[in-house]
């Protein structure tokens, strides 16, 4: 399992194109702490292959598009800096007071 001081909540795509390019482009430069472990706390099932692609060996595209020094940009760049994606639905260990006995 690999080391990954960044701890991210959220798999939208906003999140997916500014702080996870950000973030690969700093790690590309040797300027970042570390990759990024990404939890998805919605629970969502539609949202589960969202989740498994940020983390795919290849990272996953973001278009990028607009103007740059008055000349229009359009270009997708691949994105690796998310290593691990975890789901609070499965992957996180219940906290001891939601396993208690509720009393009767």
């Amino acid at each position: 399992m690999p080391v990954t001081p960044i701890l991210k909540f959220g798999t939208s795509r906003f999140f997916q194109a500014h702080a996870d390019l950000f973030i690969s482009e700093a790690l590309q430069q040797g300027e970042a702490i570390g990759p990024i472990t990404v939890v998805q706390s919605s629970g969502n099932a539609a949202r589960r292959a969202r989740l498994l692609a940020l983390a795919a060996p290849g990272g996953f595209p973001v278009r990028v598009e607009g103007t740059l020094n008055g000349q229009p940009v359009s270009r997708s760049q691949q994105v690796t800096s998310v290593a691990r994606a975890l789901t609070t639905e499965t992957d996180w260990p219940k906290s001891p007071a939601s396993r208690r006995k509720s009393p009767r």
